[in-house]
């Protein structure tokens, strides 16, 4: 019997191989004793072919949704197993000065709790979905790490308060990258310039973004509402980069930070995150000077202009991003952008 399993190119194929050989000494076994394949013939009963089919689907569903099987063939013989955890292909190592942010609350990880607890009878709080995915109990080394991934804690620092190896301190947070738990983001420094993607141009049309930005920026001190959205929004707007850096930002809104009870680093992790926010790098200087001219009016004046005279005519912010010539602006944008092959990716 040949037995052979379709799976992702980015996982550790080792247990995979030992799969596909445990199911080809079974099936020859079940042959041997059964005649499982073979055409009636005096020496044993036919097996239909559609109940083969029928049990290599099971088995198929069954190791698909949990990576283990029981599939009864008849009331004496079955075919049980258990496929052991894959070693995940892991992103690359983040620089030391990078940040690791979780992206989920990594409270149960820090108590040591087993992947698939899912329990609050004892005040704890419930296991994000994240978690329960991940297929590894976490090892004492995991858990110190994980509690002092806060947002705030460069990696290097990170490897300074747990006490931990360089080696040991990269593979749990590469770890924690793999099963979404965490995000790399550059350093925020104060002399740092930021600016819009293209995407910001959409990101506010997300329920998604608009439930949880003004939560996020303010540490939880307010809950979203419109006003405040739009408010948060209208900050994210000054962010040209091109001439301001994060100091001066601050400087110039700083009545408006200090008001609605703003963390500005909160506030530039939101938008690295979610990808509608960048810190400047170098693909301007990449361009044509003419280029370089036509990006930054279309980013700062005409695209802006155009969105902005169009919601005065009473259109939605979803239909003014659907309009054609808004459409074909930021399309020409985003043609400029991709130019540059070494922007900073978040």
């Amino acid at each position: 019997f040949n037995i052979c399993a379709v799976i992702s190119s980015r996982i550790d194929v080792e247990p995979y191989r030992d799969l596909a050989q445990h199911l080809a000494s079974a099936f020859h076994t079940l042959e041997i004793e059964t005649w499982l394949l073979s055409e009636a013939t005096a020496f044993g009963p036919c097996r239909q072919r559609d109940q083969v089919q029928a049990l290599l689907g099971s088995l198929r569903r069954q190791l698909a949704e949990c990576g283990e099987c029981f599939v009864r063939v008849d009331d004496s013989r079955c075919i049980s197993f258990r496929v052991g955890p894959c070693s995940p292909v892991l992103a690359a190592a983040p620089g030391l000065s990078e940040i690791p942010v979780p992206l989920v609350d990594l409270t149960p990880l820090c108590k040591g709790l087993p992947a698939g607890f899912d329990d609050e009878e004892e005040g704890l709080c419930r296991v994000p979905s994240g978690l329960r995915a991940m297929l590894y109990d976490p090892d004492m080394s995991l858990q110190s790490v994980a509690g002092f991934v806060d947002g705030h804690n460069r990696l290097c620092d990170i490897i300074e308060k747990s006490q931990l190896g360089d080696e040991h301190v990269i593979l749990c947070v590469q770890h924690l990258i793999h099963f979404g738990l965490v995000a790399v983001i550059e350093e925020i420094r104060r002399e740092s310039r930021y600016w819009l993607t293209p995407e910001f141009h959409t990101a506010f049309d997300r329920p998604d973004i608009r439930d949880e930005i003004v939560r996020y920026v303010t540490v939880g001190k307010h809950e979203g509402d419109e006003e405040l959205t739009q408010i948060v929004q209208g900050l994210y707007c000054c962010m040209d980069g091109s001439g301001h850096t994060l100091e001066t930002f601050s400087e110039e809104h700083e009545a408006e930070i200090k008001l609605y009870s703003i963390s500005l680093r909160h506030f530039i992790t939101f938008g690295l995150l979610w990808g509608f926010l960048q810190r400047v790098g170098s693909y301007v200087q990449e361009l044509p000077p003419e280029e370089a001219a036509e990006f930054e009016d279309l980013r700062v004046v005409r695209i802006p202009a155009l969105k902005e005279a169009l919601t005065k005519t009473g259109m939605s912010s979803s239909d003014v991003n659907k309009d054609k010539q808004v459409r074909e602006l930021v399309k020409r944008m985003n043609d400029l952008r991709a130019k540059e092959k070494s922007f900073p990716v978040f």
